[in-house]
């Protein structure tokens, strides 16, 4: 990279002796907002706004109680075996009847028809207890069914996080997928950076990167490189970057300005390069004085 490509990025970044530093922001690694899948009346919301949540809690809980009546009575039906404990006493003496009409007829003492009888009698109690089988199993499905349908009328937190934003409240009525709360995960923290064509060359995807928060109050922190896009900005000249940093001390905050620092390469034209880039700096701060 030579000094008038250096220079081209003179006004939105800064050049050390051993770095790059580009302007950058944190952002949440993760933004979910969670509605409801169901309408109804928001019965209760666990989470006040700016609380931390842990992943599987529930969040939001709409009124459920028609809801509940009704898996109650299909989970009462499909674990009745009342059905098919009948279907089997009916096809027991389905069978006992057609053993004795075989012996009968064996003596001549039962008519064809009664044997055709009997037989088609226990043909059917077969298909009764098949039924009744079937019944139970699809009774189970429905309820299946109806307790998927009561957990959407409860809102879980997916990951851990922080309840950012909190747009309704209890006793308010929702009739489609409006927006309850928001939540953002911390930890990790995303940095975004536009980083000029000729500096990602230096930077690869695992590597770590010194961030550098614009305010003292926060001291500097090493981040991992997680993506380099290879498209670039055509206007720009630059590509987008991201970078994660852990927070588990909640440390960091969504939305600081940073700078993160690309390394330089310490060559002999990349030392002549920097010394012409410093110089015309220079000239240009003593032109502006």
């Amino acid at each position: 990279m030579n000094g008038i490509g250096l220079l081209s990025v003179i006004g939105w970044c800064t050049l050390t002796a051993d770095s790059t530093r580009l302007p950058a922001l944190t952002l949440p690694a993760r933004t979910v907002t969670l509605a409801a899948a169901q309408p109804g009346r928001i019965a209760r919301i666990e989470a006040r706004e700016g609380a931390f949540v842990r992943a599987g809690d529930t969040l939001v809980a709409l009124d459920d109680r028609v809801q509940e009546v009704r898996t109650a009575m299909v989970r009462a039906e499909a674990e009745s075996d009342l059905d098919v404990r009948l279907a089997r006493i009916r096809l027991q003496r389905s069978r006992d009847e057609l053993e004795r009409f075989e012996e009968l007829a064996r003596t001549q003492t039962a008519s064809a028809t009664e044997l055709l009888n009997a037989r088609a009698g226990a043909a059917a109690a077969a298909v009764e207890l098949e039924q009744a089988q079937f019944k139970q199993s699809q009774a189970g499905v429905n309820l299946e069914l109806q307790s998927r349908l009561l957990e959407q009328f409860r809102m879980r937190a997916p990951f851990d996080g922080y309840v950012s934003e909190r747009m309704k409240e209890v006793g308010e009525t929702v009739e489609g997928p409006e927006p309850i709360l928001v939540l953002v995960q911390l930890d990790p923290l995303e940095v975004q950076v536009d980083c000029p064509i000729e500096l990602a060359t230096r930077v690869a995807s695992g590597q770590e990167l010194l961030v550098t928060p614009e305010l003292p109050a926060w001291p500097p922190r090493r981040a991992t490189v997680v993506f380099v896009s290879r498209v670039a900005d055509p206007g720009s000249q630059t590509l987008r970057m991201r970078l994660a940093i852990a927070n588990a001390d909640q440390g960091w905050i969504s939305g600081m300005k940073v700078f993160v620092e690309i390394p330089v390469e310490r060559t002999a034209a990349a030392a002549a390069d920097g010394a012409g880039v410093r110089a015309g700096q220079a000239a240009i701060a003593k032109a502006g004085n």
